[in-house]
Order: C-alpha cells, then sequence, then structure tokens
C-alpha cells in the first residue's frame, strides 16, 4: 500500500521554505527539493510523515530506496529511519 506522505525543507542559500506531499511520480522529498530550484546539494529536509488511519496518528515515513540514491543521510534532520537493505547501508 502506498502511503501519501508530506515533507519540508528549506534551501540553505535563500532561507525558502516549502513543505509538499508524495504524488504526481515524486516522494515528498523529491516535491519539496523540486520546489526549492531542484538543487539537492542546497536542501535540507524535515523528516517525512504519514497519517496512520489504523492508529489515527502521524507516523515517521523511512527514506526509500529510490530517494536514498540522491540523498544523504546529512541532508536530512539528524537521525532519519531509511529503508533496509538500501543505498545507505553502503556507506
Amino acid at each position: 500500500m502506498t502511503r501519501k506522505t508530506w515533507t519540508a525543507g528549506y534551501n540553505a542559500e535563500t532561507g525558502e521554505i516549502v513543505a509538499a506531499s508524495s504524488g504526481c511520480g515524486y516522494c515528498a522529498e523529491g516535491n519539496v527539493i523540486n520546489a526549492l530550484g531542484g538543487d539537492v546539494n542546497r536542501v535540507v529536509l524535515t523528516r517525512a510523515l504519514y497519517w496512520d488511519r489504523e492508529e489515527e496518528i502521524w507516523d515517521e515515513m523511512p527514506i526509500c530506496d529510490k530517494c536514498q540514491v540522491f540523498l544523504t543521510p546529512d541532508d536530512v534532520e539528524p537521525g532519519p529511519w531509511y529503508y533496509h537493505p538500501g543505498p545507505w547501508d553502503n556507506g
């Protein structure tokens, strides 16, 4: 089951802040990066969240293996969860 996720980020050079959801073929992380100009090297992301309908709580969505290809753990606020196995396991 694919879950709609939300995250936010800021452009470290301009200070611009954006929040975005997953959709249109991108994870929430990719949509934030695109909204902030498309340069992942200038963007710092928050951890992604999704609404768990069964528990009725917000929960963290791990960084998927596709996003691990173009993101590093330093691109996300400290201690992000991520899917294993994935590219971050090799770093």
